[in-house]
């Protein structure tokens, strides 16, 4: 009877052991699983958060912005790499102007101007050879001509709020021949202020893009089979410019993007 009584005591104190050994892991992951449902859906919160699609600087109105012929941020290059020949050359000289409200970046106009005059090989015979007839026909279709109707594809880069990616659309004129393209930029806001060297900073858009074009889309056929083996189908453009905001109206700006008077 004694052994029975003691088996019994035994029995529900090992009982009540493993229950307070393994309670406490239980009641762990019952604490535990609404926190990791916490974190899930404040993950799924941040993913649905809308990129922002504009910048955080400059007017809340469509502003007047034009190439800065003072500015020694503009540059503008094409690069031919075929497999018997690169070629390099550069434009000294850019016209023109953009209007965009920079707080929505929902609409632009524009238009930019490349005289073939201004364009440099680097050799006046590469020169002559490149606005002849052959090949863009300068004589005919002096310029280069880019015309923004829109843009699109906007999204911010970085935390400033000064500086976003987007897709300019619009037309490019050149030998006579017009092609609907996007061009993929990089848009800088630069506020107005003092610099480190007390100078004043303008107020305007840094432009930056890199971009091929096809020479076929433009009727540039080239001599004999020179194109594809020293002159490449597609040459590399670069384009870097400093547009400066100005208070003029732009019904009273030329077409190059200087004011009338």
């Amino acid at each position: 009877m004694e052994k029975t009584r003691l088996g019994i005591l035994v029995a529900v104190f090992g009982f009540c052991v493993s229950a307070l050994t393994f309670a406490p892991k239980t009641l762990h992951a019952q604490v535990k699983a609404p926190t990791q449902k916490k974190k899930s859906e404040s993950k799924k919160k941040k993913s649905k958060e809308p990129a922002a699609k504009a910048f955080k600087v400059g007017p809340k109105e469509v502003a007047h912005y034009v190439v800065d012929d003072a500015s020694k941020r503009n540059e503008i290059t094409f690069t031919s790499k075929a497999p018997r020949e690169t070629i390099k050359g550069k434009a000294d000289r850019i016209t023109g102007h953009l209007d965009l409200n920079p707080r929505k970046l929902d609409t632009a106009e524009g238009r930019f101007v490349v005289p073939w005059s201004s364009v440099d090989t680097g050799n006046q015979n590469k020169n002559q050879h490149l606005r002849s007839p052959t090949w863009v026909d300068a004589a005919s279709y002096p310029d280069i001509v880019f015309t923004i109707t829109g843009i699109e594809a906007v999204k911010a880069r970085g935390k400033s709020g000064k500086t976003v990616r987007a897709k300019l659309v619009g037309t490019w004129s050149m030998n006579g021949h017009e092609k609907d393209i996007k061009v993929s930029v990089t848009l800088a806001y630069v506020v107005p202020g003092k610099s480190k060297k007390t100078k004043d900073v303008v107020e305007g858009l840094g432009i930056r893009a890199t971009f091929k074009l096809a020479l076929s889309d433009f009727g540039i056929e080239g001599r004999g089979r020179s194109i594809g083996s020293s002159v490449a189908k597609k040459p590399t453009v670069k384009i870097k410019l400093f547009l400066a905001r100005t208070t003029d109206d732009p019904e009273e700006t030329t077409t190059d993007g200087r004011t009338d008077g």
